[in-house]
């Protein structure tokens, strides 16, 4: 494993084995990009290169520390993650107490924060001041998909590592390497949107329950009451917080595409191709208006989702933003 495998992101590999190579890897590193496009392979490879006993900038991938590292042994390679919803201040003290001591065995301790808008203000400001005065041997990696939810003092002190989003063909060529068969692989990749990661997983079926879960919502939506409202909150709830921005995300996929068919767009631009028959009744169930305020409060939603107490509550006022969009936003 070594930054020339690394698919779809030249100009980050570009820019990380540059800095290798002149030895000014930064103190901190902001990674923004949707999930599943390799930000973490990619702080997994930053963490083998800058402890590689190698000659070379780039990791060999054969040495103890980089097969260390790929096996998830090291101890100087950290992944700081949320406590339940959220990254709280004493996971940060926690984290900067370690810092102020040497690697264990590494020449540097990589630490990686996933995602970064997960921490409260409180876990951002105490940050702050790690980001102000590095300790030395130590590099932080913030990896994120909403930058926007991130002090901006925070985001000004990190290097800014903008990572796009996968062609199709990529995924493609990737999950028949892995044994998907080429048509069901053109569909898994269209769903994905860009991102290898939902591909593998729909592709394990890890995801496809949660699809079929969400067109079941959206029939019961689209049949109109209370009822049906109230069964689609009911629906999308199910799952923890993860699984619920991943609901809503998926839930976008299927609005989106009845708003092409109503647009008269040709099926080549359409995600959920192999459920044409639930996207015409949605096409036809709602129109352009109801469909852009469904979009727009469930981007609202996720922007927000681990700040809401009731998240039935905030789906149902969701379900609202598409059967009455004109006062259909969301409720702090």
């Amino acid at each position: 494993m070594s930054f020339s495998q690394l698919l779809g992101q030249p100009r980050v590999s570009a820019a990380l084995l540059r800095a290798l190579k002149l030895e000014r890897v930064a103190h901190a590193y902001l990674f923004v990009g949707a999930d599943g496009v390799g930000r973490r392979t990619t702080a997994r490879l930053l963490a083998m290169a800058l402890n590689c006993e190698s000659s070379g900038a780039d990791a060999c991938g054969e040495c103890g520390p980089c097969r260390k590292i790929i096996r998830g042994t090291h101890p100087d390679i950290v992944e700081l993650t949320p406590e339940k919803d959220f990254i709280t201040i004493g996971q940060v003290r926690e984290l900067q107490a370690s810092m102020a001591y040497r690697p264990y065995e590494g020449r540097f301790r990589v630490i990686s924060v996933a995602p970064a808008e997960a921490m409260n203000a409180n876990a951002q400001n105490a940050l702050l001041k790690t980001l102000e005065e590095p300790p030395q041997g130590n590099v932080l990696i913030l990896i994120c998909a909403s930058p926007q939810r991130l002090l901006r003092t925070i985001q000004s002190r990190c290097q800014r590592m903008v990572f796009g989003l996968l062609p199709r063909p990529v995924i493609v060529r990737l999950l028949c390497e892995q044994g998907v068969e080429p048509q069901r692989a053109e569909l898994l990749a269209r769903l994905a949107e860009g991102s290898l990661g939902r591909a593998q997983a729909l592709a394990q079926g890890e995801l496809q329950l949660q699809r079929e879960r969400i067109a079941v919502a959206l029939e019961a939506l689209s049949e109109g009451g209370t009822h049906g409202i109230w069964e689609f909150a009911e629906q999308l709830a199910q799952g923890d917080i993860d699984e619920l921005d991943e609901s809503l995300e998926l839930t976008k996929t299927w609005l989106r595409d009845a708003l092409l068919i109503r647009s008269g767009a040709g099926s080549e631009r359409l995600l959920n191709i192999d459920r044409l028959e639930l996207l015409d009744s949605l096409a036809r169930r709602f129109d352009e208006q109801a469909l852009l305020a469904g979009i727009e409060a469930g981007s609202q939603l996720q922007a927000r989702l681990r700040f809401y107490p009731n998240r039935r509550l905030a789906l149902w006022n969701l379900g609202l933003a598409l059967t009455s969009p004109p006062t259909g936003t969301l409720e702090g």
